[in-house]
């Protein structure tokens, strides 16, 4: 994915900006680590950053204990880049979900490679996980065979 281009932004969004940013080059927080956050982590941990004593309770139990206690010791300006990041990683994440749903839907079950090696198997089982727990989402056990 490419970094953006802060030229034209407002100061705020370009700290957001330079925050995602940094989520992929020092970090390595790519599509398929955004990925793995499939249940809203990235949204509720930005929503704990916004106000950390009212929402302690969002903070996603598998984070890391020592991610918490450095988003607690930022200032309050320092807490709403980082939770301005984590939202856009959700948005990523959603973007992908989506795109990865349309080719599905589009030319059926295809495997292509990721570029760690995994296929796109692994992401077709959990988005169909996904509408199995959707009670009005017809899934393949719906189907009817004349």
């Amino acid at each position: 994915m490419e970094t953006l281009k802060i030229e034209t932004l407002s100061v705020g969004a370009a700290r957001i900006v330079e925050e995602r940013n940094d989520h992929f080059i020092t970090h390595g927080f790519d599509e398929d680590h955004d990925k793995a956050n499939n249940n809203e982590e990235l949204k509720y941990a930005a929503i704990f950053l916004l106000n950390p004593e009212k929402y302690k309770a969002v903070y996603p139990k598998w984070w890391s204990n020592d991610w918490k206690e450095k988003f607690l010791s930022l200032s309050p300006k320092e807490r709403i880049i980082k939770a301005g990041a984590l939202l856009a990683a959700e948005y990523d994440r959603l973007e992908a979900e989506e795109r990865i749903n349309t080719v599905l839907q589009q030319h059926g079950p295809v495997e292509h490679e990721t570029k760690d090696g995994g296929l796109v198997q692994e992401m077709r089982d959990n988005l169909n996980e996904k509408k199995e727990e959707i009670p009005d989402s017809p899934g393949p056990q719906d189907t009817v065979q004349q």
